[in-house]
């Protein structure tokens, strides 16, 4: 989430922030988690802005590193190559649920970062929203930030 600081009681979503929602011209407050602290960055007028690339709505993708049978059932078809329908992000930065139609119309969720299971590999990856990657938190440990959230 982010807060403007010049004015107090105007918030916006990681996505409207990208998009250059609100003055460009005022500093924000950063909030990673809820209950942070946060953090206060620069303007965004004059900063980088960066593309993002890789498993949004579109892409497309085929079973990845921890694929199980057991728990798909062959959904894919057979090493079939499905398309990303949805993108469902969890409460933390690094797992996600992703929702991919397959080329019989069926649609199923999958691990994408939820308990270290990655079971997709992306093929074919599309744009999603743009950045300031100045403006980004810093990566941590998985234990860190599980530590941070509880």
């Amino acid at each position: 989430r982010w807060r403007c600081e010049k004015c107090r009681d105007y918030d916006l979503c990681h996505g409207c922030y990208g998009e250059g929602k609100h003055s460009r011209g005022h500093q924000f407050w950063r909030f990673t988690f809820p209950g942070d602290d946060g953090v206060l960055v620069k303007a965004r007028s004059g900063c980088p802005k960066v593309q993002s690339v890789g498993l949004f709505e579109g892409a497309r993708v085929k079973r990845g590193a921890h694929w199980n049978d057991e728990d798909y059932k062959h959904q894919d078809g057979d090493d079939g190559i499905g398309t990303v329908f949805a993108v469902s992000d969890s409460n933390t930065a690094f797992q996600s649920t992703i929702i991919v139609e397959w080329p019989d119309g069926s649609k199923y969720g999958y691990c994408y970062g939820i308990g270290g299971r990655v079971d997709l590999k992306c093929v074919t990856p599309r744009h999603g929203p743009q950045f300031y990657p100045d403006h980004l938190s810093p990566l941590k440990s998985e234990t860190s930030i599980q530590a941070k959230v509880s």
